[in-house]
């Protein structure tokens, strides 16, 4: 079973090395281990309380299916819009079968894979080795943003920030100085992306589990840090001091916030034009699948690009009720973790900031439509109702705590 998941997640990280139409090579292996893994795991459902999960799972999968054909302008679109989220509500039930002891050794392997392979992947655009580099990668969006073998730069950056957070746990909780190092030089791959979204949740990432790890002192320079930088970029102050570095594309695309008074940027403007179409159809939705930025209903952005504005505005009052309530239940779970006192505190931060680094990049893009990155988040996002309702990780772990006074 691990090992499976493992898989899953390494062939999420890199391109498709076996072209397959209308599927990707991942989502092809989950689909024919998917029944086998589920079999294995079959009492999993007796310990683990994700009966309510799995019923909304099934109501929102049934109520998408015939909306979404109902309402259907373009019935490719539809057919690859269903099955990619099938695949991440099936990914979903398949992480909660997961024990506590399994979900961290996957963490753990996936952590050290996934980090040598964006190292890698960072040394052969740097040395110019493209023969090798598209063997597993995707070009570089528009020759100068790197994107590995995601949707788009922003997703690697995604994808990397949550990386930089568990090499930073496992360098301190392990006391394994290369985590820490792997962190710092997943640094520079990040860059390539020019991902300001991927910058934000890094942030964001870094503040609580620094916050949550950290004593009074600890807490209350974190908490200025942030009502400085706050202060800073609702001011004129940080376009003044970025414009003095805009011969930096990176800062450049910083500045356009500024210059576009939104923090949506340019996908304000779109947002706009898909409420406006929302405002007749607001109890029924437009249609899953429908906002594909190339149809008689839309013109504009390739998707949503929230998953939150997604199912309210595809999927009604109904579909937005479902979602919400998933994510409702994943917050209540989250909070039932946090409470629990049995489990490691400092690993119970880890798995909190997951889960809010999760709840933002959702609102970043529609993360539960795309086949790579997708399965690598919900792996993420999903973990705190894994240990929500455990009494202790496991016995080795459990002595590390002890021995090292962290509780």
């Amino acid at each position: 079973m691990v090992s499976l998941i493992l898989i899953i997640l390494i062939i999420s990280t890199i391109g498709e090395i076996l072209p397959i139409p209308f599927i990707e090579i991942n989502q092809l292996f989950f689909i024919l281990f998917f029944p086998i893994m589920l079999y294995f795991k079959r009492k999993s459902f007796k310990y683990l309380k994700i009966n309510i999960i799995l019923f909304i799972i099934i109501t929102l999968s049934v109520y998408m299916l015939f909306q979404g054909l109902i309402l259907s302008v373009d019935f490719d679109s539809y057919l690859r819009f269903m099955k990619n989220y099938i695949i991440a509500f099936s990914f979903i039930i398949l992480t909660l079968t997961l024990t506590p002891k399994e979900h961290y050794k996957i963490l753990n392997l996936y952590t050290h894979i996934a980090s040598i392979i964006f190292v890698l992947e960072y040394i052969l655009w740097k040395v110019r080795l493209f023969s090798i580099y598209l063997f597993i990668f995707n070009f570089p969006f528009s020759g100068i943003r790197n994107q590995a073998a995601f949707l788009s730069p922003n997703s690697y950056g995604i994808i990397i920030s949550f990386l930089i957070l568990s090499n930073l746990f496992l360098g301190i909780f392990k006391s394994k100085k290369y985590h820490c190092i792997l962190a710092l030089i997943l640094i520079f791959p990040l860059f390539t992306t020019a991902s300001r979204s991927a910058i934000f949740i890094l942030l964001i990432g870094i503040s609580i589990f620094g916050f949550l790890n950290s004593k009074l002192f600890g807490k209350v320079v974190i908490i200025l840090s942030v009502l400085l930088i706050g202060y800073l970029l609702l001011s004129d102050n940080a376009f003044y001091i970025l414009n003095d570095y805009n011969h930096i594309f990176f800062v450049r695309r910083f500045l356009n916030y500024f210059d576009e008074r939104s923090l949506f940027g340019e996908r304000t403007y779109e947002y706009i034009k898909i409420f406006e179409i929302y405002r007749d159809s607001w109890f029924t939705g437009l249609g899953f699948g429908n906002i594909t930025g190339n149809n008689v209903l839309y013109v504009g952005m390739s998707s949503v690009h929230n998953e939150y504005l997604r199912f309210l505005i595809e999927g009604g009052v109904v579909g937005g009720f479902l979602f919400g309530f998933l994510i409702f239940i994943l917050c209540f779970e989250t909070y039932k973790l946090m409470r629990n006192t049995k489990l490691s505190k400092y690993f119970k931060n880890i798995i909190f900031t997951f889960f809010f680094m999760f709840l933002i990049a959702e609102m970043q893009y529609n993360f539960f439509n795309a086949h790579r990155e997708g399965l690598i988040l919900i792996f993420l996002g999903f973990s705190p109702m894994i240990y929500s309702k455990v009494l202790l990780l496991n016995v080795s772990i459990k002595k590390k705590i002890e021995n090292r006074g962290i509780r």
